[in-house]
């Protein structure tokens, strides 16, 4: 009976592993305070978002893998290119749909806010890299084209760059681990700050943010947002 009832346990868990990967990853690589906002926005949100949510969470939305494990569909080939379409392939992994800025959308909705909100504070100046419209200067305008970070924003002597990455929540530490190796050299060679914040903005697909976020609400006190407003930053 002790075998039997190992055997059917391994079954189990070796099944549900890929629908417990996002949730997994969640608990361990989302910043704790930012999940709870992100849980309280999404009980508020409209019950067809609400549902997507949580099938999101559980793995269970009807990508190519699935509905081939489903037996509704004969390929698990991702329809513009010859990889496995899978949640995470969907959400950030389609060299193709990178290509045709498929992703975009998502990436500058999130930026655009954010550099509207701070641009509202008086005597700062913003850099945005938005790939649509004339509304802010390109950050390459200070750090040069070769390393161009998502947002500068610059208050007298002090210089505060934000990177941006949007993708599967599995790549939450991956993400920003990458994006701070790229950009350590830039911050490094600021010479002529007098001080220099640097925050990695990793960001799940669905909004959850990442462990390596935890110094953003001094990042948006720090330029001139009232605690008050950062909070409502961080939820928006």
């Amino acid at each position: 009976i002790k075998d039997i009832r190992t055997m059917t346990e391994n079954r189990i868990q070796d099944h549900l592993k890929p629908q417990s990967i996002v949730i997994k990853a969640v608990w361990e690589q989302a910043l704790p305070c930012g999940t709870r906002h992100w849980s309280q926005m999404l009980d508020s949100m409209p019950r067809s978002i609400y549902n997507f949510a949580v099938r999101y969470l559980g793995n269970c939305l009807p990508n190519r893998s699935n509905s081939c494990k489903w037996g509704t569909s004969t390929s698990a080939i991702c329809n513009f290119c010859p990889n496995l379409q899978t949640l995470g392939h969907i959400v950030g992994g389609c060299k193709a749909a990178l290509e045709e800025g498929r992703y975009n959308w998502r990436h500058d909705s999130i930026l655009l806010s954010l550099s509207r909100a701070l641009a509202t504070i008086p005597s700062v100046s913003i850099y945005s890299d938005i790939k649509e419209g004339n509304e802010f200067l390109s950050p390459e305008v200070i750090s040069g084209e070769k390393q161009r970070p998502d947002l500068i924003a610059v208050k007298g002597n002090r210089i505060f760059i934000c990177e941006l990455s949007v993708g599967l929540e599995t790549n939450l530490i991956r993400n920003a681990t990458r994006k701070k190796e790229k950009y350590q050299q830039l911050v490094n060679s600021l010479t002529n700050a007098e001080e220099k914040y640097y925050l990695n903005l990793s960001m799940g697909g669905i909004g959850v943010i990442g462990k390596d976020c935890s110094n953003i609400g001094k990042w948006l006190q720090e330029i001139g947002l009232s605690d008050a407003e950062a909070s409502r930053k961080k939820k928006k």
